[in-house]
């Protein structure tokens, strides 16, 4: 078992990969950041995820969930869950700007790896 660093605050742990995906899309551009946390990081990602986010059922969403403020909804973040040997749990909301980067910060998307832009 490999020694792996913590996205969340740059510790390394000596568990199983635990991951989590997100997708930031804010107006025409996109971004994709993988994060990969300790156990007891993703839990406490995962608390905020559920704190900030929907949980998408396997039937999907007619309309995503967002942030309440009477401001365009520029913004979309999604997460992608990955728990030591379970399936994927994924989560969506909508946001106005202000929300967008105070969610994005809270959830630590920009300590994970960079996979895609546009």
């Amino acid at each position: 078992m490999a020694v792996y660093p913590c996205d969340w605050s740059s510790h390394r742990y000596p568990q199983p990969q635990q991951s989590v995906y997100f997708s930031c899309v804010f107006e025409d551009k996109a971004e994709t950041y993988k994060l990969r946390l300790c156990p007891r990081h993703l839990v406490e990602a995962l608390e905020l995820i559920q704190e900030k986010l929907q949980l998408v059922p396997d039937d999907g969403l007619d309309q995503l969930p967002n942030c309440n403020h009477d401001l365009d909804k520029n913004g979309t973040i999604f997460a992608k869950v990955f728990q030591t040997s379970e399936e994927p749990v994924y989560y969506a909301a909508d946001f106005c700007v202000r929300c967008f980067v105070s969610v994005r910060q809270d959830l630590h998307i920009s300590h994970g790896r960079l996979l895609s832009g546009r």
